[in-house]
């Protein structure tokens, strides 16, 4: 593979030496020094052998560091217009541009370096035009919006229909122009989340990496994150499993081979989870492309599509793996990490303690939700708490994903019709498919419709999705499944979403206001009667919507 790599890069720069050559000898070098001349362009497109004494040791432990570097220090000289034979760094910056605008006179060196650094200018305004021609492209459609932050920093995103989209790469350091061009039109829309995203995404784009690949993993692994997408390694609601049965955590994403290393018993890898997050961190796009084949050899997976082959998923990504409604509905919801459990956590500490006047102090400092959601969490019980519509939609998100870590698992999808002889819905390979692809579809829909009506930062003013759709279509795949659905969410005491998103702010007020006082007997009334009402309906038959949309 590195041969390969090389010859690549070689092929390069003997074409950059090519046009160089020829270029210093129709400027009137002689042979020799165009020669000279074409060997240093070459090898300065970008140096990876140009690094400090001090920098031998970390460019070998941390993989692209060096590379990091020196296609920023590129990009400084090249946009600078910087006579870079004498290597003089940042004093050159700018320094032909202002010779030229006054007149003076250029170096040879100087006339090449002002040429190629208005190229590579005229580049990042190319780049920009095709963000801000995307953006107004397809600045309303659902699969845009959806895209995750990384995936918009580091790429286009074209959507195609079916929650997929194409991902074109971006050239790293010169797309911090088309970023911030795509992060103003957003915030010129109303997303004030938008700054704070272009801020994360020059960080994503133009700091190189500082800590060894192990040594992260290691202070991952104790601290429960990944600091690379900001979520949890073992989530919340698997974090007790892990005491009893650490072989049995796992989602539907995690491979085959990561829960047979974890049956090994080896120390520190006995969670699948576990395994995973250290060998995709070590192996990379590898390890995936492995792993996905490997997986093919189970019987009880779902079939391999385009987002997963080793090749085409480069390109081709299913918007809700990392979508962005995920990303930010996980902010809030969290149950470690959230910003609601956050002000709950804090409320609960100062009552445990009997400061009732910090307590209250600290309520009028939260806003409205984070304050309804610490006074309900707090002083009502299990079934007031249903009423808010972050808590009702990590319920449904709950038992989405625990039909999903089931369907990929040997044991299959249990079928609980008859609760005490629990059987198994049969599905095929092709069918687990489309159904994890619905129940994803639908997870994702109740995340983001919390966003929309709870009115959150980047989210108000989008439209609500139909989930009842996505579910006539789980209902045309595999009817059984819709059911088990059904009947697990009537378990659970979800209440209608409708109702809980309607009457929420009418909530929010009067706990805001009356706080463990407030009444909330006629709304809870409300939602257990609709609930109810819902449940009891029959089967639904599949909606004329269902046949657009278009299964693996």
């Amino acid at each position: 593979m590195a041969r390969v790599v090389e010859l690549t890069e070689t092929g390069t720069r003997l074409g950059l030496f090519r046009k160089a050559y020829e270029r210093g000898k129709a400027d009137g070098l002689t042979d020799w020094e165009a020669s000279v001349e074409a060997s240093y362009i070459a090898t300065d497109y970008i140096d990876f052998g140009l690094n400090g004494a001090r920098m031998t040791v970390w460019r070998r432990l941390v993989p692209f560091l060096n590379a990091q570097l020196q296609g920023l220090y590129k990009m400084m000289r090249t946009l600078g217009g910087d006579e870079v034979r004498q290597r003089k760094g940042l004093r050159f910056v700018l320094r032909a541009y202002f010779k030229d605008l006054h007149g003076l006179d250029l170096s040879r060196r100087e006339r090449q370096q002002l040429q190629t650094g208005r190229r590579a200018w005229a580049k990042m305004a190319s780049l920009a035009l095709v963000s801000a021609a995307l953006h107004f492209l397809f600045r309303d459609d659902e699969d845009y919006q959806e895209a995750s932050e990384y995936l918009r920093t580091t790429g286009w995103v074209i959507p195609v229909g079916g929650g997929r989209i194409v991902y074109v790469p971006k050239p790293f350091e010169l797309a911090v122009l088309a970023n911030f061009t795509e992060r103003a039109l957003e915030y010129g829309s109303g997303d004030p989340e938008a700054v704070n995203r272009f801020v994360r995404g020059v960080g994503l784009t133009m700091l190189p990496p500082v800590s060894p690949p192990l040594v992260q993993l290691v202070i991952e692994r104790v601290a429960n994150k990944d600091f690379f997408t900001g979520r949890e390694i073992v989530p919340s609601n698997l974090q007790t499993l892990a005491v009893k049965s650490p072989e049995m955590v796992y989602d539907n994403y995690t491979s085959e081979l990561a829960k047979q290393i974890a049956g090994l018993g080896i120390p520190f890898l006995k969670t699948p989870l576990h395994v995973e997050h250290l060998l995709s961190g070590l192996g990379a796009s590898a390890y995936r492309d492995i792993t996905t084949l490997y997986n093919q050899f189970s019987e009880h997976r779902p079939a391999m599509d385009a987002t997963d082959a080793p090749i085409s998923r480069r390109f081709v990504r299913d918007i809700r793996r990392g979508s962005a409604s995920a990303q930010d509905f996980w902010r809030y919801a969290s149950t470690v990490t959230g910003q609601m459990e956050g002000a709950k956590a804090g409320y609960q500490r100062l009552l445990d303690s009997g400061r009732l006047d910090e307590a209250a102090e600290f309520l009028n400092d939260l806003d409205p939700d984070e304050r309804a959601y610490a006074v309900l969490n707090e002083h009502f019980a299990a079934e007031y708490k249903r009423l808010n519509p972050i808590y009702r939609a990590r319920q449904m998100t709950s038992v989405i994903s625990a039909m999903r870590r089931e369907m990929s698992s040997e044991l299959g999808l249990d079928d609980t019709t008859i609760a005490k002889v629990p059987g198994t819905i049969a599905l095929t390979a092709k069918e687990k498919a489309e159904v994890d692809e619905l129940l994803s579809e639908l997870a994702r829909r109740e995340m983001r419709n919390t966003l929309v009506y709870m009115r959150l930062p980047g989210w108000s003013g989008k439209k609500p999705l139909d989930t009842q759709t996505t579910i006539g279509m789980l209902e045309a795949v595999s009817p059984e499944t819709a059911d088990e659905l059904r009947r697990r969410v009537k378990k659970a005491k979800v209440y209608d979403a409708d109702t809980v998103n309607e009457y929420w702010p009418d909530v929010r007020d009067r706990l805001s206001t009356d706080r463990e006082q407030a009444f909330l007997k006629d709304i809870l009334a409300i939602a257990k009667a609709t609930s109810a009402a819902s449940s009891g309906r029959s089967r639904r038959t599949t909606p004329t919507m269902a046949v657009r949309w278009c299964p693996r």
